[in-house]
């Protein structure tokens, strides 16, 4: 159709601007980032047992478990988007 490629919902359009929670950047690749992914199994577990989205943000900020962003505050927005991944 015009040589115009459509993604599949869901998918994300161009190059992400930045890496996911979990992850860093070292010589042009991605590796795994130990002390968040130390905060994505927590907040995982947390989940397990039943908290909710927002609990779990509230816990991280009182916690003052940095975000991506630094000095961002934990939203149950993104605590949702840690889980799915």
């Amino acid at each position: 159709m015009n040589n115009i490629e459509v993604r599949e919902r869901g998918q994300h359009h161009g190059n992400p601007s930045q890496l996911k929670f979990g992850m860093k950047r070292k010589a042009k690749n991605s590796v795994i980032h130990q002390g968040e992914q130390r905060t994505v199994d927590t907040v995982r577990q947390m989940r397990d047992e039943g908290l909710s989205l927002r609990a779990i943000a509230r816990c991280l900020n009182q916690m003052k478990v940095p975000t991506k962003n630094r000095g961002v505050k934990w939203h149950p927005e993104m605590v949702r988007r840690l889980i799915q991944f």
